[in-house]
């Protein structure tokens, strides 16, 4: 969530291909660890979206949710003209919640095919409806998603 947000990215070194450990400022030398090969997964798919003109240019409005769980989630949607659309929710509950809301940015989108979808589950299909003008998100505990326009 935080890298779509407005403002400077951080990234620490080894978070993208999974690493845990943190390495001393001091040490020349790194900690023994393995990368995480569903991290770097993850991070692979992120990483790509990181340059869409929707968070470098682009506006950015809080999504008016509704449904329930909406005290859990947290949505919001980047456009960039007609440059890029992306919108980004996460649920930060431990329990699985469903919210609905309408978007103009995504109202010509008609099938899932017209968007890139980027999930923080990676063994499970995220699940979503789109709707004339809105979408229904049911996320699951901690479940994080991005939604980007094509």
């Amino acid at each position: 969530m935080t890298l779509t947000l407005p403002g400077l990215r951080l990234i620490h070194e080894g978070q993208p291909a999974g690493l845990r450990l943190k390495q001393s400022l001091y040490l020349l030398r790194q900690p023994a660890e393995g990368p995480d090969s569903d991290v770097a997964t993850f991070y692979e798919r992120l990483l790509r979206v990181i340059d869409n003109p929707a968070l470098t240019l682009g506006d950015f409005h809080l999504l008016d949710l509704t449904g329930e769980g909406t005290d859990a989630v947290i949505g919001f949607e980047r456009r960039c003209g007609d440059q890029g659309r992306i919108i980004t929710a996460a649920n930060l509950s431990d329990r699985g919640c469903e919210v609905s809301f309408s978007t103009a940015a995504f109202a010509q989108v008609k099938d899932y095919r017209e968007m890139e979808i980027v999930s923080t589950e990676l063994t499970r299909t995220p699940q979503l409806d789109l709707w004339p003008g809105g979408i229904t998100l049911r996320l699951r505990a901690h479940e994080g998603l991005l939604l980007v326009g094509r």
